[in-house]
């Protein structure tokens, strides 16, 4: 199970364990900014990763952020 936090809230979104840490965060961020439809529409168009590539995320050795929302690696 893949659970994405955010940081200013400590609101909890979780995962089925098939879900990447990527999509976690990528999701959580798109639902809070009312993006949802794009991300969804990118992943069944095969360019999820076109698109995360847009938004504001970033890496380091234990985790991945987007935004406000954080997931471990």
């Amino acid at each position: 199970m893949i659970t994405a936090f955010n940081l200013k809230t400590d609101e909890e979104i979780k995962f089925n364990g098939g879900t990447t840490s990527l999509w976690a965060v990528c999701y959580a961020h798109c639902e809070q900014k009312n993006q949802l439809n794009r991300l969804i529409r990118s992943e069944k168009e095969g360019r999820f990763i076109d698109y995360a590539k847009k938004l504001p995320v970033s890496l380091n050795q234990r985790a991945i952020t987007c935004g406000d929302w954080c997931a471990k690696r």
